[in-house]
């Protein structure tokens, strides 16, 4: 009914919302760095290219995850990067080209972020959240081997705890 189509229509418009506020990131980011070499604004200690890498590192993962979430829904969707120019591509690179392109910006995202969040920002990516995230693309993907291997990194080596008790999870 309309009902269901008018939520699908969010959904798109949330997700390619967000994507279009990644890639706005990445843009400025990179006029930033560009008129301003080495005068990115950071807080006393920081360095600022370890500044800039870690905000690239966020909005790729932030790319990766909404499309990951159109990815869910639709499949074979557009995926759009900071300098397209035509909002009216065709979604026609296929289901596991996109879902390579998620695992690529995540990828990414894992060499540039921090294993702790920025600014002490609990909120914020790391590379251990970008790892997890990617661990759960793969099963998504049926790629049960690589997955295996990233969330056993993430599990052994992250700062994360499995929960216990399977009950607490929804309480």
């Amino acid at each position: 009914g309309a009902g269901t189509a008018g939520e699908l229509n969010d959904k798109w418009r949330a997700v390619y919302e967000g994507v279009v506020r990644s890639n706005a990131t990445l843009r400025l980011l990179d006029r930033v760095l560009a008129e301003t070499p080495g005068e990115l604004v950071t807080r006393p200690g920081e360095v600022a290219e370890t500044v800039a890498d870690s905000i690239r590192g966020e909005a790729l993962f932030l790319r990766a995850h909404y499309h990951f979430e159109a990815w869910r829904m639709w499949g074979n969707i557009p995926y759009y990067f900071q300098d397209d120019q035509d909002f009216r591509k065709p979604n026609d690179l296929g289901v596991d080209a996109v879902a390579q392109l998620i695992e690529d910006d995540l990828d990414e995202a894992i060499a540039l972020l921090p294993p702790t969040p920025r600014n002490g920002q609990v909120g914020r990516a790391t590379q251990w959240t970008a790892k997890a995230y990617k661990g759960r693309v793969q099963v998504y993907r049926g790629n049960y081997a690589g997955a295996l291997t990233t969330l056993r990194d993430v599990r052994d080596n992250g700062p994360y705890d499995l929960e216990l008790n399977f009950h607490r999870v929804w309480t």
